[in-house]
């Protein structure tokens, strides 16, 4: 097990020692989000909604697919008041809104208009020994309402099913309280900590400069509340791929080595404050690694080096690479 802590960012903005790089502000690539209206009784199923996104939706279902071994990422907000299901007029202020599992959504703060409560990435794991069935998980939500109808309920089903590939989540959706979508941070010169295993010659090392990590935002808007919830996707075919930074060269003791570090199956998360970049110790962005370590017997050329055209460097994305690590 690999424990990271990333001390100092790079940030492109002049406030210096906090965290953060490359805000985007504007809107990120759009990735399609659909809403689910959960299956309740036809004049209160716009109450609340849920917004998923990843997989096929079907009624209530929504189906992904992910290799033998593996787990469906899905992304869903609860949305309240709506107004696209058809004969169902919204009869706010809702009163109350109860989620069963408790904690895997997060309801709006606001439940006096249309709005949207912050993103959760919801793993769904094949089952069975050998991680071969498919998996499932439901999400069932109760609205009352002031109004009548006084109560809508709702159920979502998130399915997994075995397949070759997994679709995860490859871009950012949409802040649902409009404030940025998305923030890529990247990994300063120096600071840095990494550790390998739990003691021993390989802690104190740095992390390679510039390794970035890409993370969706939500729960804050463009004025009033800077403060966005953080939720980056890891692993094949998502925003950050399934390793964090190129290959790094080490060498302990005499001993050359080269480390890969291979994001762990839960997603990155925390908080922060889009204005001033800076991230609360309460809610540490937390970047959770395995570390795969190759003993490498020439020490002029630990890693693979890569070229893509100018000069040789590691991890170049469309490159040619002199070897592969053994």
């Amino acid at each position: 097990m690999t424990k990271l802590r990333l001390r100092r960012w790079r940030r492109t903005s002049i406030v210096a020692g906090v965290v953060t790089l490359g805000l985007t502000l504007g809107p990120a690539p759009q990735a399609a989000a659909t809403h689910v209206p959960g299956g309740g009784p036809a004049k209160s199923d716009c109450y609340s909604e849920f917004d998923v996104e990843g997989g096929t939706v079907a009624g209530v279902t929504v189906t992904d697919t992910a290799p033998v071994g593996g787990s469906c990422s899905f992304s869903v907000a609860l949305c309240v008041n709506q107004t696209d299901v058809s004969g169902c007029t919204p009869m706010p202020p809702l009163t109350k809104i109860k989620v069963t599992p408790k904690g895997i959504l997060t309801p709006p703060t606001d439940l006096s208009g249309a709005t949207c409560g912050a993103s959760a990435s919801i793993t769904v794991p094949l089952k069975g020994r050998k991680k071969n069935h498919p998996g499932k998980k439901i999400i069932h939500v109760v609205a009352k309402s002031s109004g009548k109808p006084k109560v809508d309920t709702d159920k979502l089903v998130l399915k997994c099913m075995v397949g070759t590939t997994t679709t995860t989540l490859q871009s950012c959706p949409a802040n649902p309280q409009g404030g940025p979508d998305e923030a890529d941070l990247s990994t300063a010169d120096t600071g840095t900590d990494l550790d390998n295993g739990w003691t021993g010659i390989s802690h104190n090392f740095p992390v390679d400069p510039r390794a970035t990590l890409k993370v969706c935002l939500s729960g804050c808007d463009a004025s009033t509340n800077p403060v966005c919830d953080l939720m980056g996707a890891v692993g094949a075919n998502s925003i950050n791929g399934a390793t964090f930074g190129p290959p790094l060269p080490l060498i302990a003791q005499g001993v050359a080595v080269c480390v890969i570090n291979r994001y762990q199956s839960t997603p990155v998360t925390g908080q922060m404050n889009v204005q001033t970049g800076e991230v609360s110790d309460t809610t540490p962005i937390q970047v959770n690694l395995f570390s795969d370590v190759h003993l490498i017997s020439d020490h002029t050329n630990v890693c693979p080096r890569c070229s893509t055209g100018g000069a040789p460097q590691y991890g170049g994305s469309r490159s040619t690479c002199s070897r592969t690590s053994t």
